[in-house]
């Protein structure tokens, strides 16, 4: 199965551990891609290429009509807890 994992956004808090980690796993520009500033037309992109979007705070900026519109399953959380 080909599937890419694809996060966007701004650093969010207490993840530093977590992007280190990420930035050097084996799948980084293969499957794992990290985009950080992006524009409101290539966030469109994004939404209308993706199967799922995950929103780990979907009060920043992220809605989930947003991506039902473009026909993506949406998946939205309030508090997230990542352990590594």
């Amino acid at each position: 199965m080909d599937i890419n994992l694809v996060i966007v956004g701004k650093d969010g808090w207490l993840v530093d551990d977590l992007l280190k980690k990420m930035e050097c796993h084996s799948e980084v520009g293969k499957h794992l891609f990290r985009l950080r500033d992006v524009t409101d037309e290539y966030l469109d992109k994004i939404y209308a290429s993706c199967a799922c979007l995950i929103a780990a705070n979907e009060g920043e900026g992220c809605r989930s009509s947003q991506t039902r519109s473009f026909g993506s399953v949406f998946i939205g959380m309030r508090k997230v807890q990542i352990i590594c």
